[in-house]
């Protein structure tokens, strides 16, 4: 990962689920000597401010910064050049969604999706819960009719 996220100097996003795996994973790459920062919701408005005009500036310190997908950081930057689901994305559509802030001014740029066994027991779990759910509607909608 750091190999990665030190080449992506125009910028770098790494989505992960948890804070505190925002907070540990920045606070991993700033001791191995990559400019990381944390983007989440329990941070204050002034922080998340600083960190998005930091990154978007291109600030040393912000070259990488490690976000929750809940919290939409709400910026289009050009040159991400490199989008990390270090946490499985919640839907394809996410995973699009997010993998897309990648090269968006045309210049060759990377998504990259990190999972383990464990992620993928979690992903396989929430599409069932989403199909029984469909499931259920689409019996309730025939009952309605």
């Amino acid at each position: 990962m750091t190999s990665s996220a030190g080449a992506a100097t125009s910028g770098c996003l790494v989505y992960l689920h948890k804070r505190e795996e925002c907070d540990r994973l920045a606070s991993d790459l700033r001791r191995d000597g990559v400019g990381a920062t944390a983007y989440h919701a329990a941070l204050s408005a002034s922080v998340k401010e600083q960190v998005l005009a930091d990154w978007l500036a291109g600030a040393p310190t912000a070259r990488v910064v490690c976000a929750t997908v809940a919290c939409g950081m709400g910026v289009d930057k050009a040159d991400v050049r490199l989008v990390v689901h270090y946490s499985t994305p919640s839907s394809l559509a996410a995973y699009y969604q997010e993998a897309g802030r990648a090269g968006r001014d045309g210049k060759p740029s990377r998504a990259v999706l990190m999972y383990s066994e464990q992620d993928l027991q979690r992903s396989r779990y929430f599409i069932d819960q989403e199909a029984l759910k469909r499931c259920g509607d689409e019996h309730a909608a025939q009952e309605d009719a």
